[in-house]
């Protein structure tokens, strides 16, 4: 999804009126800054965010768990090498 995680957290809203009552949002996502790439992560986001496959460049865990907890309520949340992982319910 293009943009940052201020543009990409209006999909959040939206994911959160879809919700029920008992419903979980989880997901994942690869996360760009702030992190440790090893030596073959570095090229393939490089290749990756040039032809369009991801759009990550300016993505961190940080941005992402702000974004998460100001439209739902954190259930959990992990950073596990380069990927997030995250599970969250109507706030």
């Amino acid at each position: 999804m293009p943009g940052n995680f201020k543009e990409k957290g209006i999909a959040f809203t939206h994911l959160q009126a879809l919700l029920s009552e008992n419903g979980v949002l989880f997901g994942t996502t690869v996360l760009s800054e702030d992190i440790h790439q090893n030596l073959l992560a570095k090229p393939f986001m490089w290749l990756m965010n040039s032809v369009g496959v991801f759009n990550n460049r300016s993505d961190n865990a940080r941005n992402l768990k702000d974004c998460l907890e100001r439209n739902l309520q954190l259930i959990e949340f992990e950073v596990v090498g380069v990927t997030a992982f995250f599970a969250a319910k109507k706030s």
